[in-house]
């Protein structure tokens, strides 16, 4: 089955999103809860700002961002392995560039997946593209979180 069929298939059942969703956000809330409030509500408008300018950005310009996706790809697999690597160093210099890399890289895949959604999704994918620009923003915006936390702690 491929991940279109699939996708397919899920938005007819809209209870498991739903569950799944749920299910990310009281994973993800909980590393929220560990952050000042004020520094939430700034990452909060940040990313608003981020996201809003991007996509309009995106739904203005002619420019084609397909060729993105696979230097995209690379780039969150380096961010991924320094991440890895990072749990042994414990260096904050190093958590610090990668929320950087992290959050660069998630405005460039709002940017890519955006232009995807208006391009090549039809209108009977709509739970699986507001996913992707779901966890596209939410990633942001924990990105944001952490850049602004040890930038606080220094």
């Amino acid at each position: 089955m491929s991940s279109l069929e699939l996708g397919r298939k899920l938005e007819n059942d809209f209870d498991y999103n739903n569950c799944v969703k749920d299910a990310d956000i009281y994973v993800r809330m909980g590393k929220i809860v560990h952050f000042d409030v004020s520094i939430i509500l700034q990452a909060l408008t940040i990313t608003a700002a981020i996201t809003t300018g991007l996509t309009l950005y995106t739904m203005q310009t002619k420019r084609d961002f397909s060729s993105w996706g696979a230097c995209i790809g690379a780039l969150l697999m380096a961010v991924f392995l320094g991440g890895i690597t990072n749990v042994f160093f414990g260096s904050p210099a190093i958590h610090l560039a990668l929320s950087i890399a992290g959050a660069f890289i998630f405005a460039c895949l709002l940017i890519f997946d955006t232009q995807m959604i208006m391009q090549r999704f039809s209108a009977e994918e709509y739970i699986a593209a507001s996913i992707t620009l779901y966890l596209d923003i939410l990633n942001l915006f924990l990105y944001i979180l952490r850049i602004l936390q040890a930038t606080n702690n220094n």
